[in-house]
This record gives structure tokens, sequence and C-alpha cells, in this order.
């Protein structure tokens, strides 16, 4: 059976075609943000240049049922809210079934299968992109919550110094955009253009911003998931999203991390250590495919 996988984030669309002698990367597009039409629209141009497809397997960001693909929110996709994005699909792509998952729940059901999680028994995936996306597993399986809302980690909240806004989501603050403002901040630079990957080629040349800028952001990402290690206990922190590319990043992560808990103390008090590891799948394709085949086994 040949999937056509779409991975949705919040600044590109990455979709592959997968069977089961293996997966075939597109092209990247960016995600239309404007609005539903336009989104739609990207997606069926996607549709038609894949040709030959058996189904479509779509991972989205946002609130989602997990088992009808109802989309109560689309997370950066502010123009998804309470819509069934598989009746919206199989309209524009020729009534192939579809099937609709949380982008970093797929994630998880991909190293829970053949990654990271492979020999655990529970583990939590953090996805760093334009936010912070994430899956709690327990048992090797992937909780939802009473509101399909486990994992949502851009969500939780910290101060602000802003006036009038004491609090922020750490979504709008800990995506791997934040290294790119921690540099600027650093150098007094400004520079619209800038993207993450940039201040990671600056710091590999020898830039002491960018490398001063990684590490704080690594300190303010080990902080988030000390407090996740305490309310879940996982085997394993995985972490995914494009960032985890870099190679410096996950080492550096786990370094940050141990010295969080060795200046903290916390681990005199029985802290288990946080056990930090990169995913295997840099994007949520492959999640997509094992949860549409198992919802449509025979085709």
């Amino acid at each position: 059976m040949r999937v056509l996988c779409i991975d949705v984030g919040g600044s590109y669309i990455k979709p592959a075609v997968i069977d089961s002698s293996g997966r075939m990367m597109l092209t990247r597009i960016v995600t239309p943000m404007e609005n539903l039409e336009a989104f739609l629209n990207a997606i069926r141009a996607i549709y038609l240049s894949a040709g030959g497809i058996d189904g479509i397997a779509l991972s989205m960001p946002g609130v989602i049922d997990e088992i009808t693909g109802f989309m109560y929110t689309g997370g950066a996709l502010c123009f998804i809210q309470n819509l069934d994005m598989i009746r919206y699909v199989q309209a524009i792509c020729g009534g192939l079934p579809v099937s609709v998952f949380n982008d970093a729940k797929s994630g998880a059901i991909a190293e829970l299968e053949s990654g990271a999680l492979r020999d655990a028994q529970s583990g939590v995936i953090m996805t760093i992109g334009t936010g912070l996306g994430g899956a709690v597993i327990h048992e090797r399986k992937v909780i939802a919550g009473s509101h399909h809302f486990a994992g949502e980690f851009s969500f939780i909240l910290v101060r602000d110094n802003e006036p009038g806004k004491p609090y922020k989501t750490i979504g709008m603050s800990g995506g791997s955009n934040r290294v790119v403002e921690l540099y600027l901040l650093k150098t007094g630079h400004r520079d619209d253009k800038l993207i993450p990957e940039d201040v990671f080629r600056f710091a590999e040349t020898g830039d002491n911003a960018a490398s001063a800028a990684i590490a704080d952001y690594c300190d303010e990402l080990s902080v988030i998931l000390a407090n996740i290690q305490c309310v879940t206990d996982p085997e394993i922190i995985a972490i995914g999203g494009g960032i985890s590319a870099q190679a410096m990043f996950v080492a550096l992560v786990k370094e940050r991390a141990a010295k969080l808990q060795r200046d903290s103390g916390s681990m005199a008090y029985g802290m288990p250590a946080i056990r930090v590891e990169a995913c295997r799948y840099r994007d949520n394709t492959m999640g997509a495919y094992y949860l549409f085949l198992r919802q449509h086994p025979q085709r």
C-alpha cells in the first residue's frame, strides 16, 4: 500500500510517499497560514504531484481526536477550529481514505515502533519547532488525556516580565526560534531573516555569541525537561524536530540537564537522572504512516 504522508508544521509542510519498500521524501513547501482554502489548495497540489497513492496520512499540530481525526484546534494554524479535516481532504483528493493525527503523537508512534523508544515502556517525546509539541507514553501507549490535550507542552505557563502580561506560554518562548532571539540579544543585531540553523553554523565557525546563545537555550530547555521528568517519570525523553538534526544540540542538552540536576541538588533527594536521547526521525511522516496502517490495515 502506497501512502502519501504529510507532516504539517507551523513553518513547512513535509510530504513523503511511503510503502513497505521504503520512504521517498517529496519537496517541502512553506505552510500557507492565511486561511483554510490556501491550506487545502497546498494539500491538493501535493496529492496531485504524488500520483498513484492508496491513501493520505496527515500529521497536524493542534488538539485532535485520535480516533476520528476531528480537529478541535490547529495549533499554529489558527484558521482551524472544530473542523472535520478528513472530510475536507477526501473531497479534494479523490475520496481516498484519510487519517489525521496530532504531529507530536505521530512522532511518538514512530519512535515506539522503530526509533528511540523501541525498547522502552515509558517515555516522552518533545518536538521542537515553531513551538514545543509533545507526547507522553505509558506502557507503550500514547496518552491522549481527557481532552486529547496530553503532551501539549507549548501551553505550560511561565513568568513574563512584559508589562501587563505576567505570564506567557513556553510555546511562545521555547521553540527553536528562541535560539535566534538569544543570539540577537547578545549581539545587538537586528536580522529578521536569521533562522536557528544560521546560529548553529555561526557557532561551528567559532562565533562565541552563537555558542553562548545555544548554551543558554539548552539551559532553558533543561528546566522544562526536569519538570516533565518530575510529572511523568519517563525512562527516556526523546528530542525531535528539525533542531535535533544539529550534531551538537542533543549532546549539549544532555550535558546541561545533568548540570542542572547537580547544581539544584535534586538528585540528592531522589530525583532520577534525566535521560535525553535524539529521536530517530526528523519529521512525523513515519508515525503518520504507522497510524494510517492501524486504521486501514486491509487496504
